[in-house]
């Protein structure tokens, strides 16, 4: 009778300290790591962040000016591609269109995970084109 009870509890412990991790990897993947890359320009502070996996996913670039404050009301264009490794149909153009001050987003298709590299532009205040790349890892 104890055995069976000392077996039902060591069955309870077991499940218990691993259910969690099963839990925490389900997570993981559900929701994978993302990659911020943050560079400074022209006075500006441009930052991409994008999920670290292949496939089609949203990127999202913010803008803030030296002050820290956003920079809204731009039509900022871009492309993404392996530098590294040509592939049909790269560069892909990109088009961000703006969530929130500053904040804009995209569309982007990873063929599959390697070195990617996106390049962002926009038309400063003095109509002069103001562009900065990330380059960054995708996993496989």
């Amino acid at each position: 009778m104890h055995y069976r009870k000392f077996l039902i509890f060591c069955l309870l412990c077991l499940t218990v300290a691993v259910f969690p991790d099963v839990q925490a990897e389900a997570a993981d993947q559900a929701h994978p790591p993302a990659i911020i890359v943050e560079n400074k320009s022209y006075g500006l502070t441009w930052t991409l962040t994008t999920p670290a996996k292949p496939g089609v996913v949203q990127v999202s670039l913010r803008l803030r000016d030296a002050g820290g404050n956003p920079v809204s009301g731009r039509v900022v264009t871009g492309e993404v591609w392996m530098p590294g490794m040509p592939m049909e149909g790269y560069p892909l153009e990109l088009r961000f269109e703006e969530a929130e001050g500053g904040l804009y987003l995209a569309l982007v298709q990873y063929g599959h995970g390697g070195h990617w590299q996106i390049r962002a532009a926009f038309r400063g205040g003095d109509d002069q084109v103001l562009r900065q790349s990330f380059d960054f890892e995708i996993g496989h």
